[in-house]
């Protein structure tokens, strides 16, 4: 595990139109800006159980989310994450798909945690809504619906 010390910035979010979209987690660190590829549910999840631990409400001004950009190059594609408290910080462990990758582990100030966690859930309400039959994703047309039988009767409200 390659540890990169306490992040300066990080921020997650997606790049790309909703259907379409690649999400990721944006971190600077050392002088360096490196993005993790990650899936819509992992950021979403990670985003979801850092919010819950968290005391109080809303972010502090302190630590505001710097823009995602696109990605020069993507370190690896995050399989397994797991975070753990450490006073005022959490210590965060991405480890990749790929079993020859080396994973990273980095130090994340709750504040600023708490700010790149509110901007992701943002970022993940954006994107299409779900089916209330399968909780798929649902395109304008609908979709084909494996909890009705792939029959394409539920579409978006208008």
């Amino acid at each position: 595990m390659r540890w990169l010390g306490a992040v300066d910035a990080i921020t997650g979010g997606a790049v790309g139109e909703p259907g379409h979209r690649a999400f990721y987690v944006q971190i600077d660190a050392g002088g360096t800006r490196r993005w993790f590829l990650l899936e819509k549910q992992q950021l979403a999840a990670v985003s979801d159980r850092v919010l819950d631990v968290l005391p109080g409400e809303g972010s502090e001004v302190a630590h505001p989310t710097p823009p995602l950009e696109d990605p020069d190059s993507v370190e690896f594609r995050v399989g397994d994450i797991a975070i753990a408290e450490r006073g005022d910080a959490f210590v965060v462990l991405l480890e990749a798909v790929e079993p020859e990758t080396e994973g990273v582990e980095f130090e994340v100030d709750k504040v600023m945690m708490r700010a790149m966690c509110e901007e992701a859930r943002r970022v993940v309400a954006a994107g299409r809504p779900l089916c209330r039959f399968c909780n798929l994703p649902m395109d304008q047309e609908g979709h084909v619906c494996p909890a009705t039988n792939g029959h394409r009767g539920h579409q978006l409200e208008s």
